[in-house]
């Protein structure tokens, strides 16, 4: 009794968790032109504009075109209403550059994208070669 308890109690969690991975994506509506090669969760997309979808769970950068795409778990920024448009925040640690951030229009929401293992590999080497850490590079969106 116990037993079937536990998988119905499973099935229907899973069953939840699974409908609220396949929820719509709710898009920002906003297009960024990236004009260079850049790295998110380990995958590297090329320049190109970009539209970000955020979903209930996991946010999906796309290109325009939609033919390339990366999913990423965000963790929520502090807001800065100094924005004025919504921007894309790069970090860039030598000749490599990684997402770090996006600001959603007016800077009132911030979506910050944890950093790849290469991401901590690059950070690591040039602050041990050079002593400098990384420069920010802010791109804001157009329409």
């Amino acid at each position: 009794m116990k037993r079937n308890l536990y998988f119905s109690l499973f099935g229907f969690l899973a069953a939840v968790a699974l409908c609220s991975l396949t929820a719509p994506a709710q898009n920002l509506k906003d297009v960024w032109e990236v004009p260079f090669v850049f790295s998110v969760n380990n995958a590297t997309l090329p320049a190109g504009q970009y539209i970000v979808q955020n979903g209930p769970v996991y946010c999906r950068l796309t290109t325009r075109e939609g033919d390339k795409s990366v999913h990423f778990l965000p963790i929520p920024g502090s807001p800065n209403p100094k924005k004025a448009k919504a921007t894309l925040v790069f970090r860039k640690y030598g000749q490599e550059l990684f997402l770090a951030k996006i600001y959603t229009q007016a800077g009132d929401n911030c979506l910050e994208v944890l950093k790849s293992r290469r991401g901590k590999e690059v950070a690591a080497q040039l602050k041990i070669a050079s002593g400098q850490s990384y420069q920010t590079i802010e791109i804001a969106s157009h329409r």
